[in-house]
């Protein structure tokens, strides 16, 4: 991931139709590793930062509720997070399953490309 796509898009819940989706997340990156979307003081949609070390951060965490999917809040969110990754700490990465299609769409939207396959374990 080099760069990122301006987001001009406009948020479909505001109550004019022009308020462009970077304007309506709450981005507390520098602080907390958080992006948020927010509708009438509601949190609607969310990603963050789940590990960084130096050189990379895990994305991890990124929810939107049903009723507002599909409405570009969780792109809105990844790109204020993969911003603030991209100049504070260089690399961005995540997991995501095969058979979340939704959710890679965004990914790759925002410009992630797959890496490898992998296999989760739980052990108690």
């Amino acid at each position: 991931m080099d760069s990122l796509p301006q987001n001009q898009k406009v948020l479909e819940e505001s109550p004019d139709n022009t308020v462009p989706l970077g304007r309506m997340a709450d981005m507390r990156m520098k602080d907390s590793g958080i992006a948020v979307a927010v509708v009438d003081g509601e949190i609607v949609s969310k990603a963050e930062i789940m590990v960084r070390t130096s050189r990379a951060a895990l994305i991890g965490g990124v929810y939107t509720v049903p009723e507002y999917r599909g409405r570009g809040l969780c792109f809105a969110c990844m790109s204020l997070l993969c911003e603030g990754i991209l100049e504070n700490i260089g690399k961005a990465c995540l997991n995501v399953s095969k058979e979340n299609a939704p959710a890679q769409r965004v990914y790759r939207g925002i410009g992630f490309t797959e890496l490898c396959d992998y296999r989760m374990a739980h052990f108690a």
